[in-house]
């Protein structure tokens, strides 16, 4: 199984391939647990936002069988009504992800 960190490292080389620019915000440990520093309504942000002209993406990416939490869901739910391509990807979604951001295998 990919681990989430090797999956992240992967996707951003993906979409830079596929001439996407890229942003994930990696939360950090604190002596409070996993944080990532937001301001405003940032519960349920997705995990990535990669946009080239004419094109957004948002993406929630989880291990293989976890369920959004209803704050994702509502984030990518918002994110299609203002026009963006949303997705729920697992780490073993690689040919999901290919599909989507158009890169062809065949170099």
């Amino acid at each position: 199984m990919t681990t989430q960190a090797a999956f992240n490292t992967w996707l951003l080389d993906i979409a830079h391939l596929a001439e996407f620019q890229a942003v994930h915000f990696r939360p950090a440990r604190t002596a409070h647990g996993w944080r990532t520093p937001v301001q405003g309504d940032g519960v349920g942000w997705p995990d990535w936002v990669l946009v080239q002209p004419g094109r957004i993406i948002v993406a929630e990416i989880t291990q293989p069988g976890k369920r959004l939490t209803p704050e994702q869901e509502d984030w990518l739910e918002l994110w299609e009504q203002a026009g963006a391509e949303a997705y729920h990807w697992t780490t073993e979604d690689h040919e999901k992800v290919m599909k989507a951001l158009r890169v062809n295998r065949r170099g």
